[in-house]
């Protein structure tokens, strides 16, 4: 039996400015590169809407476990 090692994931961009566009955040792993799932409130699409989404990332791998949580921000615009 071959046992399933643990991966670390970092999540970055979390914080943006409302500009019409999905915004997502960068997860990264340890050990580099493995794959990762990420939905924001249980979505897989990025949202596009200024408020606060739940970010999980979660590590598709057969050798690998782990995950990360946290909240990806969308903030308002300046008005011009």
């Amino acid at each position: 039996m071959v046992s399933i090692a643990a991966a670390t994931v970092t999540l970055a961009d979390l914080a943006h400015v409302y500009d019409g566009t999905a915004k997502s955040a960068t997860a990264t792993t340890d050990p580099a590169g493995l794959a990762v799932d990420v939905t924001y409130d249980g979505n897989s699409a990025a949202p596009t809407a200024v408020g606060e989404y739940a970010v999980v990332a979660t590590v598709v791998d057969d050798d690998y476990a782990g995950s990360a949580s946290d909240t990806l921000v969308i903030a308002k615009a300046d008005q011009t």
